[in-house]
């Protein structure tokens, strides 16, 4: 399963993959055997530290360190955000503007465990975001984060009204039909059932930009958008007019 990962760069340093959805980060406490990145990818590459994650159902670029030292400079990196971090994700409805800036307070939710919300006593928190693309009750866009709190995206845009597509915390259903989009003009076809056209959150980090903590060189790696949320994208601008 490791040769299925792609691996966007990597050196004596480190290792930067495109994780895809539903693949664990880091393991599960709750089940010991799920499968993770790292456990799917030492066996191939050796020792390898954890620099940051991501959500399991969220893709795109992970960074791993191959020793200590390296593990240390890069997580310094990400803590005092000498880094751009860049994401795409498809998300309800139209944004009053094509770009702005979301700052808000996340604290843990504390009526329901693993949750997260707005809260002016919990952490300072920015989402910057810029419209790629809008239909009538959907928008594509970029989001640069300055603050790495847990599902920081995902609350911020639930919070203002226009959670991510497919999101099982902060939208109204874990999936996107194509009924949804495409309302009276859709059939069923003659089995009668209809399936999911995405069925996780539609959120990509498809985007890095740093600099080298050992050779200095500055680096800028990309993740091409994933194929479902590309075929997503396809059938909300055939559809949603």
């Amino acid at each position: 399963m490791a040769d299925k990962i792609d691996v966007v760069f990597q050196d004596d340093s480190m290792l930067v993959i495109n994780k895809p959805a539903g693949l664990l980060s880091i393991p599960d406490r709750f089940n010991t055997n799920a499968p993770h990145v790292k456990a799917l990818l030492e066996p191939k590459y050796g020792k390898l530290f954890t620099v940051h994650r991501l959500d399991k159902f969220t893709s795109g670029l992970i960074i791993l360190a191959k020793s200590e030292i390296a593990h240390k400079l890069l997580s310094e990196t990400f803590e005092q955000r000498r880094l751009i971090k860049k994401y795409v994700a498809i998300i309800h409805g139209v944004l009053p503007q094509n770009q702005g800036s979301i700052e808000l307070a996340i604290a843990e939710d504390p009526t329901q465990k693993g949750k997260y919300k707005v809260h002016p006593k919990g952490k300072k928190s920015r989402t910057d975001f810029i419209v790629l693309e809008s239909w009538s009750n959907y928008s594509f866009v970029e989001l640069n984060i300055f603050s790495g709190r847990t599902h920081q995206i995902r609350v911020h845009l639930s919070h203002i009204g226009h959670p991510i597509v497919a999101d099982a915390l902060y939208s109204a259903s874990d999936q996107l039909m194509l009924s949804a989009i495409k309302g009276k003009r859709y059939q069923l076809n003659r089995s009668g059932e209809e399936k999911p056209i995405l069925s996780r959150q539609a959120l990509h980090a498809s985007s890095l930009e740093f600099r080298h903590p050992i050779s200095e060189n500055e680096l800028h790696l990309e993740a091409p958008i994933p194929k479902d949320m590309v075929a997503t994208i396809k059938q909300i601008s055939n559809w949603d007019r």
